[in-house]
């Protein structure tokens, strides 16, 4: 496949390993810039293959589909919360979750927020009542049209949990291909050393439903077993540790 990679914006950990993998294997690529709040590149890529993949924001997964690049990105309805909150019932962390416009959330306690859509508006993480209510005077305030957070944006609010460890696995056609620890209690750390119970619950829950051939899944492991966080695109995913060459040869084994 002929590879299209973003420049390194984010000081992502992996992407170095990313093109040591794609370089390996002699496949063609090219670094790109997206030009700001446009989906339109700074200098297009010379694609020379009919497969094409991407690695990137989620700007650029959304480019891919709208050029119909295959297989693209892998990014499609399905990874909206509404969607795979039905899908994986019984299984997820925040199985007390509730849908509403980001403008309306008055807790009185701690909630745990993030974005139905997985279109990075902003990380899920845990607000205080009064910093959420500073942060939607904020957005209120914002009348142009490059917002990406309004008071409409519907959000998941729930109930914070005590999470012992997170991880993401890397699926692929119902497989874990790799994965990585990301966060052990309140602090980062990354490691390729999975806890085996998470990974037999990650590639348990993709044999339930996959929102697309491959995807991303992350896992906690709570006080009452592993949970799924969230489901995220894997084109547009941050790698941590995960063994990126692995992950490059089992996508060009499906997709190439």
């Amino acid at each position: 496949m002929f590879w299209v990679i973003q420049e390194n914006l984010k000081n992502e950990i992996g992407f170095e390993r990313l093109l040591q993998a794609i370089n390996l294997r002699s496949l063609p690529f090219e670094i790109i810039k997206i030009i700001p709040f446009s989906h339109d590149f700074v200098s297009e890529p010379h694609i020379t293959e009919d497969a094409v993949i991407v690695s990137g924001s989620t700007a650029l997964s959304k480019i891919a589909m709208e050029r119909g690049w295959k297989p693209g990105a892998f990014l499609n309805d399905n990874f909206d919360f509404s969607v795979w909150k039905e899908a994986y019932k019984g299984l997820l962390l925040n199985e007390d979750g509730t849908i509403e416009e980001f403008g309306k959330l008055d807790p009185k306690e701690p909630i745990f927020v993030r974005p139905c859509s997985d279109h990075k508006t902003f990380a899920g993480f845990i607000i205080e009542p009064d910093k959420l209510q500073a942060w939607q005077e904020q957005i209120f305030g914002i009348s142009d049209g490059y917002a990406t957070l309004t008071p409409e944006t519907l959000v998941l609010s729930a109930t914070p949990k005590l999470i012992y460890e997170e991880y993401r696995f890397f699926v692929i056609d119902g497989q874990v291909i790799t994965g990585s620890l990301y966060k052990a209690g309140d602090h980062l750390r990354y490691s390729q050393d999975c806890d085996e119970e998470a990974r037999a619950f990650a590639e348990s829950a993709a044999q339930v439903w996959q929102p697309d051939r491959a995807f991303v899944i992350d896992i906690a492991t709570t006080p009452n077993g592993p949970k799924i966080i969230e489901i995220n695109c894997l084109t547009s995913s941050g790698f941590y540790e995960a063994d990126v060459d692995c992950l490059v040869g089992a996508l060009e084994k499906s997709f190439g």
